[in-house]
């Protein structure tokens, strides 16, 4: 039996790892320990990949999934990382919501530490990629009065930073590369644990918008957090410039998809300039993503369109990596 004291409900419990609910998916091997991996230098960085959307619908959690498979089929081992907070379900966009494994509410850590090779054998594993969701909601197994609900929501949305800190060194001790879904704004606490990390870390933000005239400016104003944030993260992490990515928004009228006209209102090279960061591509709306969900069927591949930004994402990391 493995003692997992970093994963509680309420108490410190004991359990074994569980076979997944999800059909065709294989029961975990107990000893056989995180798959076969060559392991990190001990002064090697780890990339993450911060995507933020300036606005609800951009597409982050989609995108977040779709570009953790595309590094997985060149990378590896990679961990896509549900940090919506307030939001999260990335589990239910993958089709995984039944799946047993690790979320973030599940995650106690009072003495700053996790285990990191047994956290990894807890967590979910979709489609050779592993997921750590959040559910702000709890684990969903009981029925909760409304004011109970909002009180867990908010302790979720307030997690801890030094709790934070332990999961993303632990991941770290495991995975070369991050996909984090910040959601709309990566959190106080996220910054602080990320700020605190004992490994070298290099952070790559993309930040998801239209080029409406208010989306870029919430654009700029992102960019340039990035480019001023003060210390401590300054002095604890690399953040090296932001990557920028053009979200198709649609809106659906009348069983008919129509594009915002204010989606595209400025011109890219304007934009660009404007915002002060490279925009490495459009994220393109694909409605097999929303069939795909409603189905149960999980992420759809990713559009021969929205494979080319991925591979330029790619490029871009590849080129900037310490």
């Amino acid at each position: 039996m493995i003692m997992n004291t970093y994963v509680t409900r309420g108490e410190e419990v004991a359990y074994m790892p569980r076979p997944s609910q999800m059909s065709g998916i294989p029961e975990k091997d107990v000893n056989a320990g995180p798959p076969d991996r060559d392991r990190k230098a001990g002064n090697s960085a780890v990339t993450i990949l911060a995507v933020i959307g300036v606005s609800g619908g951009c597409g982050t959690s989609s995108f977040a999934l779709q570009l953790g498979r595309y590094f997985r089929d060149i990378h590896g081992d990679i961990c896509v990382v549900d940090a919506d907070f307030s939001g999260g379900g990335i589990d239910i966009l993958a089709g995984y919501e039944e799946a047993e494994g690790l979320r973030w509410h599940d995650v106690h850590t009072p003495l700053g530490h996790i285990d990191s090779r047994g956290f990894v054998q807890e967590m979910i594993e979709a489609e050779g990629m592993f997921l750590l969701p959040c559910h702000p909601w709890g684990d969903g197994k009981q029925r909760d009065s409304v004011q109970e609900a909002e009180a867990k929501a908010t302790r979720q949305s307030e997690k801890s930073w030094w709790e934070i800190k332990a999961v993303f060194e632990a991941l770290g001790q495991n995975f070369d590369l991050l996909v984090v879904d910040c959601g709309r704004q990566v959190s106080p606490s996220l910054v602080q644990a990320w700020s605190q990390l004992e490994p070298r870390v290099e952070i790559i933000p993309i930040i998801m918008g239209t080029l409406s005239l208010c989306s870029l400016a919430r654009i700029r104003s992102e960019v340039d957090r990035w480019k001023t944030l003060p210390s401590p993260l300054n002095n604890c992490v690399t953040a090296v410039s932001p990557l920028v990515i053009s979200s198709q928004i649609y809106q659906h009228r009348k069983a008919h998809l129509i594009h915002t006209a204010s989606s595209q209102s400025v011109d890219e090279i304007e934009a660009e300039r404007f915002v002060g960061a490279p925009i490495v591509g459009q994220y393109y709306f694909d409605s097999k993503i929303s069939l795909f969900s409603a189905r149960g069927f999980g992420i759809a591949p990713a559009s021969k369109r929205n494979s080319l930004l991925y591979q330029n994402v790619s490029d871009r990391v590849e080129a900037g990596k310490l």
